[in-house]
């Protein structure tokens, strides 16, 4: 089965420029081998570390349990959503 992504698990744990380190070498061995793979980050992301995560490189994250538990999952998943696009927004200017 051919790669479609890379996935970091509790990536909101890393420190920041810890975290930008390891996104710039995956980044690179996936250049190398001619592929560009998109970046996500997973497993406790929630609403309070998500921003951090795209900010340090990611391209995206992966979010279950802060949906899932949430009173109002549909709310919870727009209010991510904006996080997440503000933080690319930031990032990329």
């Amino acid at each position: 089965m051919p790669v479609s992504g890379l996935q970091i698990a509790t990536a909101w744990r890393i420190a920041p420029e810890g975290l930008a380190r390891i996104i710039g070498v995956l980044r690179r061995r996936a250049q190398a081998s001619g592929k560009a793979l998109p970046v996500c980050g997973i497993a406790g992301i929630d609403a309070g570390n998500a921003a951090p995560v795209i900010a340090a490189g990611a391209d995206g994250v992966a979010v279950i349990s802060a949906l899932s538990l949430a009173p109002d999952p549909a709310a919870a998943a727009r209010a991510l959503r904006q996080i997440v696009d503000a933080a690319l927004a930031k990032r990329d200017a």
